[in-house]
């Protein structure tokens, strides 16, 4: 939902095409990726980074099919870097960094199917979330419009229409990945709430795990359990070689005490200084203790129209006080900010549907090769034994 470009300026320090080959020569052997545990358990995948070398693991003990969802509009931003300071853009073509990103995310995460989503919101005049707010991204779309002034070779700035992205959506599709672009008026990440609700609805036996790749917070409010966020960090450390760090429903919960989704409600209260939403004078731990009492929006301002927040102090003061009205609305509107039209989305059911079919059958293929290369491995361990008792 938000880009920040001083952060896309600074992925300059990351190199997709190196992080690219690196994978390649780690995936196959020591990156062996799984997800999981029981619904009960709670368990958290984690990322174990070590140099050049990454690795996704947990306990479900059994391999599913992957399935990673891109906001292409993103990735799209960190290829072609910031327009808006000093710094320069790449020496290599932004579509050639942003085919590489997306190679390097498919390989990372050993995905057997990809799907890109892009933003299609147009001018802030379009935009949906700027009507309900007019100082939504206000910065940003006046940076757009002095970049494409200066420059329109390159359009990287989020404001940007549908035809933006083209030649970038043309990228993907001929690297055989589904592109599904947001109704006029919204970003990609309405579409990508919507194609996570379709997988759930729609993809079973075996239900895949789905990986939403995006630098953007907000995707936070996707997670579940078996809908995970790949965080893209664009800037790698010593604790994150590659950029990247997997988050879960389990972890968040953890973390804030409440469920990923009632995250737009916190920042509701919180706001949200890079998008350029304002809070309502309530702090991020009041926001969390409150979401974990009462567990959404609604129910907190019901509580306080009946003085149900006294205890919380600062809380009734400003959602219960004098000037309550005026805050309960801005709470309400950033919720309507912060929160993903997914219902609006026209997801492209045809492609997805063929997509995960061809990956399911090439994952099923894996999985007996898989098998039978176990089966082999144990029966060449149990041989020397057989023919030593034979000696015996």
């Amino acid at each position: 939902m938000h880009y920040c470009h001083a952060a896309a300026s600074r992925a300059r320090s990351v190199n997709p095409y190196r992080m690219l080959q690196v994978c390649r020569c780690t995936v196959a052997t020591t990156a062996q990726i799984s997800f999981g545990g029981t619904k009960h358990e709670g368990s958290v995948p984690q990322l174990r980074q070590a140099r050049n070398s990454w690795q996704l693991t947990s306990n479900r003990g059994h391999d599913v099919p992957r399935l990673l969802l891109v906001d292409g509009t993103n990735i799209a931003c960190i290829s072609a870097g910031s327009k808006h300071t000093r710094h320069s853009v790449f020496r290599e073509p932004v579509q050639d960094r942003f085919a590489a990103w997306l190679r390097f995310l498919q390989a990372f995460t050993a995905a057997d199917a990809v799907v890109v989503a892009f933003d299609n919101k147009g001018s802030a005049q379009s935009n949906v979330r700027a009507q309900l707010a007019p100082q939504y991204l206000s910065k940003r779309y006046k940076q757009a419009a002095a970049a494409r002034t200066g420059n329109s070779a390159i359009q990287c700035a989020p404001g940007s229409s549908l035809s933006g992205w083209a030649h970038l959506a043309r990228v993907a599709e001929q690297q055989g990945y589904v592109v599904a672009h947001a109704a006029f008026g919204y970003e990609a990440d309405d579409m990508l709430a919507a194609l996570v609700k379709w997988c759930s609805q729609m993809l079973s036996e075996p239900q895949p795990v789905v990986i939403v790749a995006s630098s953007d917070s907000d995707m936070q409010q996707l997670m579940d359990y078996d809908t995970h966020w790949l965080e893209i960090l664009q800037v790698p450390s010593k604790q994150f070689p590659s950029g990247l760090c997997l988050h879960s429903a389990a972890e968040f919960q953890q973390a804030y005490g409440f469920d990923p989704a009632a995250y737009p409600d916190y920042l509701a209260m919180a706001g949200k200084k890079e998008a350029n939403i304002p809070g309502t004078g309530i702090t991020a731990k009041l926001a969390k203790a409150l979401l974990n009492r009462f567990g959404s929006l609604e129910a907190i301002l019901s509580a306080a129209s009946t003085g149900g927040l006294k205890q919380y102090g600062r809380a009734h003061t400003q959602l219960a006080g004098s000037a309550a009205h005026a805050k309960q609305d801005l709470a309400r509107r950033n919720l309507a900010v912060c929160k993903l039209y997914l219902e609006h989305q026209v997801v492209p059911a045809e492609q997805l549907q063929r997509a995960y079919k061809q990956a399911l059958a090439q994952w099923s293929q894996h999985q007996q090769q898989q098998q039978q290369h176990h089966h082999h491995h144990q029966q060449h361990q149990q041989q020397p034994q057989h023919q030593h008792y034979q000696a015996t």
